[in-house]
């Protein structure tokens, strides 16, 4: 029983006191026993920062001495470590250690406070050196260490600035650390990513976003070829050194360096152009399997291209031939014919121009030829050997079209070229065309900039609002608009006026039909207000 009791006092109705005494254990309040526990984790807590043991070890809690410690040492001793840093190889698990070559002691990163990026601690590896090894090495080249002149300098590894004492810099550090505008870079952003991470270079020590390399880096060139060469590590300008100093080797970085080169030499033979030979054959001016007349969609269609031979389905036709151009440079200039250019799907924005096929046709004066009425370009011209595809016109009707777009890699040569040249654009025949046919196919999204003429917006009544024309710089996709009848063969044509006549009579029957609804509606309506005439006018009078 506990020593403590309880007294209690009661005042009854009679004025009288009674007093009682009853044992009582007592206990402490919630209050003191949170806080005593507090105390005693603290305590407890305290003692296992100073030993540097995990929140485990049992016997921490007893004595000053823990089994972590001794453990560890068995460790050490079977691993044949010997750890120089405060915390003898306790302290931290698993964490990134550096070995001294003087004393050939490991110490831990964290122990020696050394704030350095990966790329850093990979170089310091081999060159590490502890503080007591290194004050030994001046001390032994003759620098008094304890002189007044003789202190030590820190240097900021984010802005280069130097400080005397460590304190400064490990405060001048954290804040310039959370400045980057401070820092030196050699990124395509130019720092202009402050709230990205920021990567130091391995080689010169500036910094560079890792987005901002990934967008450099081509597409042909896989992410896990980067980190394989180490250039992960390595800013835009390093990476460009690097793969030109090992350019021609055998190994994964002179394969990769020999790449662009090979490409650069490829693109300067062909003079940045898509019309040289490849695997696939197609026809041109030259062979006599395509020609060039006017087209048989109407006037405002202008030229297109027609079948010199027949051609079965999935047969190619002919090639897109044109100059490589780029999307920023297109929109860059003015007064450019964009109606001839062509996208390439997965290229980052390059066009193929075909621009100067048409205007080598139209550069003859003696076109059309007298007798064919077949445009061709002057003797000698190259456009008599490339492909004539830029010359076919899209109907804009899904039963005219009869071939369509592929783009294929070029085959032969180097399996990299290949892969870096841009891809080529063919006509390939969907069904059987005849001989004289014209070739129709679909644009789709792949003539970006393709302005419809003014003369098919006047047609199409697309033509000209508020007085002015309206200009466009994409393709104008009409679905539900119709062709003129004028640009119809005549077979169709006949088709198209016995079907126009049919709906015509249809919606004159339903507009008869509405007016006779109307009709009677009117006249119940007529009929019900004379009725409430007359009996608001009252019983007529009675006849004597």
């Amino acid at each position: 029983m506990s020593d403590r009791v309880r007294v209690w006092l009661s005042v009854q109705p009679d004025a009288r006191v009674r007093v009682g005494v009853a044992p009582r254990a007592c206990a402490p309040s919630p209050g003191k026993q949170l806080k005593r526990r507090s105390s005693q984790n603290r305590q407890l807590e305290v003692l296992r920062d100073f030993l540097g043991k995990g929140s485990r070890d049992t016997a921490a809690n007893r004595m000053w001495a823990s089994c972590e410690e001794d453990r560890c040492a068995v460790r050490n001793m079977r691993e044949g470590k010997a750890y120089g840093c405060r915390c003898n190889g306790v302290r931290v698990k698993n964490a990134p250690e550096l070995w001294c070559g003087a004393c050939e002691r490991f110490f831990h990163v964290a122990c020696e406070r050394l704030d350095v990026s990966a790329a850093e601690l990979h170089k310091l590896r081999e060159t590490y050196l502890c503080t007591q090894c290194e004050r030994a090495q001046l001390e032994a080249a003759g620098v008094d260490l304890l002189a007044p002149a003789a202190c030590t300098v820190y240097e900021c590894r984010f802005c280069a600035r130097v400080f005397t004492t460590e304190r400064g810099i490990t405060i001048h550090a954290a804040r310039c650390s959370a400045r980057p505008e401070e820092r030196t870079w050699s990124c395509r952003c130019n720092g202009s990513k402050s709230q990205a991470r920021g990567v130091q270079c391995a080689a010169c020590t500036n910094f560079f976003h890792r987005k901002c390399r990934a967008e450099a880096r081509p597409s042909w060139e896989a992410e896990s070829e980067a980190s394989a060469a180490g250039e992960d590590t390595l800013c835009e300008a390093c990476a460009r050194v690097r793969c030109e100093e090992t350019a021609g080797g055998t190994d994964l970085l002179g394969r990769r360096a020999a790449r662009p080169i090979a490409c650069a030499q490829q693109m300067v033979k062909d003079d940045c152009g898509l019309s040289f030979a490849s695997a696939v054959e197609f026809g041109t001016l030259a062979n006599r399997r395509v020609f060039v007349a006017q087209s048989t969609l109407g006037a405002c269609a202008g030229l297109g291209l027609f079948a010199a031979q027949p051609f079965e389905a999935g047969e190619f036709v002919t090639a897109y031939s044109g100059n490589l151009l780029y999307k920023a440079e297109v929109e860059a200039s003015k007064g450019v014919d964009q109606s001839y250019m062509l996208r390439i799907p997965g290229s980052g924005g390059q066009l193929i121009d075909g621009g100067p096929f048409a205007l080598a046709l139209r550069a003859n004066p003696s076109n059309p030829q007298p007798g064919s009425g077949h445009w061709q370009p002057l003797d000698g011209a190259p456009e008599w050997h490339l492909g004539a595809a830029s010359m076919a016109n899209d109907p804009r009707r899904t039963a005219m079209y009869n071939s369509r777009l592929v783009f294929k890699c070029p085959k032969g040569g180097h399996r990299d070229v290949a892969q870096l040249v841009p891809m080529r654009a063919y006509l390939c025949a969907t069904q059987r065309i005849e001989a004289g046919s014209e070739i129709l196919y679909n644009y789709g999204s792949d003539k970006p900039f393709h302005a419809l003429p003014a003369a098919a917006e006047q047609l199409h009544g697309q033509g000209a609002r508020g007085g002015q024309k309206r200009k466009r710089a994409f393709r104008v996709l009409l679905v539900d608009a119709q062709p003129p009848a004028c640009q119809l063969p005549a077979a169709e044509r006949d088709e198209a006026a016995e079907r126009e006549a049919a709906r015509q009579r249809q919606l004159d029957a339903r507009s008869a039909r509405a007016h006779a609804r109307n009709l009677k509606v009117l006249d119940a309506l007529v009929s019900a207000d004379a009725l409430g005439d007359g009996l608001r006018a009252g019983p007529p009078p009675h006849a004597p």
